[in-house]
Order: C-alpha cells, then structure tokens, then sequence
C-alpha cells in the first residue's frame, strides 16, 4: 500500500528569518572569497621560497658539472678551490632552507590569523544582524498598543473638553 508512505516521510518545518539567511549565507560567501585569496597568497611566498632554494640547488649542481666536465677534459682543478666553493654553497643551501623554514613557518602563522580574523568578522556579522532582529521584535510589538493608548487619550481628552466653558478651563 502507497498511502501510508507520504505520512512516514513527512519531515517537521522550522520557522527561520529568511533574510538572516540570506545575510548568514553572505557572510560566509565572503570568508569563502577571503580564505582562498589568504591562501593563494600563502602559496605564492612559499613557491617564491622554494624557488630561492632551488635556485642553490641548480647552482650548486651546475658547479659540480662544470668541475666534472674540466676533469673529464683532463685540465688541472684546485681541490681546495672545489671543496671552498662546495663548503661555501652547501652553507648558503643551508642557509637559505632554514631561512625558508622560518619564512614558510611564520607565513602559516599569518594564514592562520588572518583565517581566525575571517572568521571573527562573519560571526560577528551574522551575530549583529541577529541582534538587530532581536531589537525589533522587541520595540515594534509594543508600538501598536501604545497608538491605540495614545489615540484613546486623545479622544478621551477632547470629549472631555467639549463641555467646559473657556472660562474654566486652565489652558
């Protein structure tokens, strides 16, 4: 039997503020577009760091090539000239790899604060757009009675002065 199968799928309806929604799903449009540009520029200081690094490398390699090409060509090489201009670019290589490390360490420090701030500025947004909210449900019902109040008196006052001569009344 199919009758029975729209009932057991039915599924309870919450009442939401469509327009808190909509300025929620805003928000987090947002940080979206601000998390990925954070990281595509975390990413391009880490490609130029590698890079710097790289770039030893290949001096490095291309150094021992050329020493390899003026052995195999027979001429005379300076052992202590190949091992100073070795030493000299195995400590630069060095060198640069920790000041990459720390580099790429203090940017993922600033990816993640700058993350952490993204986040913050959505909570709040979408935290002060519910407040908002909440002051008017707090200050707009009571305004209705208050009119009605207001006219009520007003009407009640100018019955009240019909009959009284000018003379008696104060002002």
């Amino acid at each position: 039997e199919d009758r029975y199968l729209d009932i057991r799928q039915r599924k309870t309806r919450y009442a939401t503020l469509r327009r808190i929604e909509a300025e929620a799903q805003a928000a987090f449009d947002d940080e979206e577009k601000a998390r990925k540009e954070a990281q595509k520029k975390y990413d391009e200081a880490v490609e130029k760091e590698d890079e710097a690094v790289k770039k030893i490398e290949k001096e490095a390699a291309d150094l021992e090539a050329e020493y390899k090409k003026k052995q195999d060509k027979g001429e005379v090489i300076d052992s202590g000239e190949v091992n100073a201009m070795q030493q000299m670019l195995v400590l630069r290589l060095v060198t640069a790899k920790a000041a990459s490390e720390e580099t790429k360490q203090n940017l993922k420090l600033e990816l993640e604060k700058t993350n952490d701030k993204i986040r913050r500025d959505r909570l709040q947004s979408v935290a002060r757009i519910q407040n908002l909210y909440k002051l008017f449900s707090l200050l707009i019902p009571p305004l209705v009675p208050l009119l009605v109040g207001g006219l009520v008196w007003v009407r009640r006052y100018i019955r009240e002065r019909e009959g009284i001569s000018k003379t008696r009344m104060k002002t």
